[in-house]
């Protein structure tokens, strides 16, 4: 047999090929340029479609926003940088979720914060209903509404009741 077999040929391109094409979108997909690109996405999304975008101030405002996104970040830390634009609206609501990954666990509970107390309003496990929940996996609660409060940008203190 003389020669290089195509078939080798092609199967070592294809394998070449889509390494290449994983290491670009790997490297691409949290670079800044892909999240200010996200930013204007979210900016633009804001524009259109929310509700209290007739108050020519709010519009003056997002539109004069100007956020600058210079490094890599993880949907966590984007979620942070786009917080001072949300927080525009103060309507307790508009806020960004950080979409979960197949591999990322959920709780069966729904809670929400009633008198001081992170109470259980929801259960698909055995947990019960309007208990008080003190910790999570060790971390206290009152650690982890400080570490995750910013992403509910009017929620001062979390005194307003959310689920």
């Amino acid at each position: 047999m003389k020669g290089i077999n195509f078939t080798i040929i092609f199967i070592i391109a294809v394998f070449v090929i889509g390494g290449i094409a994983i290491y670009a979108y790997e490297h691409f997909r949290y670079s800044p340029y892909a999240l200010q690109v996200d930013l204007g996405v979210v900016i633009e999304w804001l524009r259109d479609r929310h509700v209290d975008l007739v108050d020519a101030k709010l519009i003056y405002e997002l539109t004069n926003t100007k956020l600058t996104i210079d490094k890599r970040q993880t949907p966590y830390e984007f979620a942070l940088a786009v917080y001072p634009l949300l927080s525009i609206f103060k309507d307790n609501t508009t806020r960004l979720e950080i979409p979960l990954k197949s591999t990322d666990k959920v709780l069966p509970l729904r809670f929400k914060y009633v008198d001081g107390k992170v109470v259980v309003s929801m259960s698909e496990c055995e947990i019960p209903v309007g208990s008080t929940i003190l910790s999570i996996n060790g971390y206290p609660i009152e650690d982890i509404l400080e570490k995750y409060k910013n992403l509910y940008p009017t929620c001062e203190n979390f005194q307003q009741v959310y689920s």
